[in-house]
């Protein structure tokens, strides 16, 4: 059977890669309740039920609560719009992929309570470590690169950027958002949940060590998947930043001493 299930999660944490694993027939949507998702422009079903929601982003205030630009916290908020925007995409899609900083703090937990209220099988994926998400947010923003592309056809400019140093207070900030957010929203997850490490999963050397730990989430999910999907974002050259970013980072080696070993205890 196919289930349907969210991949709730932390930025900069692998949630991309692993909602486009387990895609198959265009079964998913990403970022549904933030107002700059891309899939407005490119997934006709999904603006289908954007506008029979009257959810137009152009219609709509911008939020009272971070983030300020999402204009869809506004129907996050109101638990009434949102679940019955969420009954009409989940009648429509099998599987969401949404990371919880496109949304205020409210629209997450009614996002959350939907999904146990409704059997929504839920994935939880974070990094154990604070550091590497915060400096792979500013590099994203440095290079305008958040993912490789389907056929990474965006290594080439991130292999070739000339990296500027790394800003502190952005790294401080986040460190601490981290480890105050990813606890909070994992104690309300139903006891059912999977919850996914990225150092579990992409930190594994090998593609068949990382097919295992994949399986153990296809199981959980009981869906088939495309095994092609499957083998071009679990490989093992899908990291966007590694070692090649850092050694061209100036100050990389004192932002990491300074907040390298900051960890996220659940």
């Amino acid at each position: 059977m196919d289930s349907k299930f969210v991949i709730f999660g932390q930025e900069r944490a692998g949630t991309t890669s692993l909602i486009s694993a387990l895609n198959k027939n265009d079964r998913i949507v990403h970022e549904p309740i933030s107002s700059l998702t891309g899939d407005l422009e490119h997934n006709p079903r999904y603006a289908k039920i954007i506008q029979e929601h009257k959810m137009d982003p152009n219609t709509l205030p911008y939020s009272k609560n971070i983030p300020y630009f999402n204009k869809f916290n506004n129907i996050a908020e109101d638990k009434d719009k949102l679940w019955s925007f969420l009954d009409s995409l989940f009648s429509t899609f099998d599987g969401v992929k949404h990371v919880w900083c496109t949304s205020s703090e409210e629209g997450n937990e009614n996002f959350l309570y939907y999904c146990q209220a409704h059997g929504i099988k839920i994935i939880f994926q974070y990094r154990e470590s604070a550091f590497y998400p915060a400096v792979s947010w500013q590099l994203a923003n440095q290079v305008q690169v958040w993912q490789l592309g389907e056929n990474k056809e965006y290594k080439s400019t991130v292999d070739s950027f000339d990296y500027k140093e790394l800003e502190e207070p952005p790294i401080k900030r986040r460190v601490a958002w981290y480890k105050k957010y990813i606890p909070y929203y994992h104690s309300l997850l139903p006891p059912d949940s999977f919850t996914s490490k990225y150092e579990d999963l992409y930190g594994l050397e090998s593609y068949t060590e990382r097919l295992n730990r994949f399986n153990d989430i296809i199981y959980y999910l009981d869906v088939e998947v495309d095994i092609s999907n499957v083998e071009n974002f679990l490989s093992t050259d899908r990291r966007v930043f590694g070692k090649k970013a850092y050694n061209k980072i100036p100050n990389y080696q004192e932002m990491f001493e300074r907040y390298g070993q900051e960890k996220i205890k659940l």
